[in-house]
C-alpha cells in the first residue's frame, strides 16, 4: 500500500522535503507512523500490526496528516480504481 500511495502522490508532495526523502522515498515511511500516532493521540495500545498496511491508513490517516503538516499539496488521487461490487439486485430477469 505504501508504494501505491507514493506512486500516486509523490509528485504532489512539497518541494521542501529533504533531498534524501525525495531520492529515497522509503524515508517517508516515518510519516505513516506519525499519521497513526496523530490518529490514536499517542495511545498505541489501540494499534495492531494491520494499521501499517490498512486501506484506512493510506486513504484517510496519511493524506490528512500530510496535508496538516503541509507536505501533500493537492487532493489525493484514487489509489486503485475498484470495480463495483457484485450486487444481485442490479440485474433483472428478462
Amino acid at each position: 500500500m505504501f508504494k501505491k500511495f507514493l506512486d500516486v502522490n509523490l509528485d504532489n508532495m512539497d518541494e521542501n522535503l529533504d533531498s534524501r526523502e525525495k531520492q529515497y522515498p522509503t524515508e517517508l515511511i516515518k510519516f505513516v507512523f506519525e499519521a497513526i500516532n496523530q490518529d490514536v493521540k499517542g495511545d498505541w495500545t489501540k494499534v495492531g500490526v494491520g494499521w501499517s498496511c490498512s486501506k484506512r491508513t493510506y486513504e484517510v490517516r496519511l493524506p490528512y496528516y500530510l496535508k496538516s503538516i503541509g507536505v501533500l499539496k493537492s487532493e489525493q488521487q484514487e489509489l486503485v480504481e475498484e470495480e463495483e461490487p457484485f450486487n444481485i439486485y442490479d440485474y433483472s430477469e428478462e
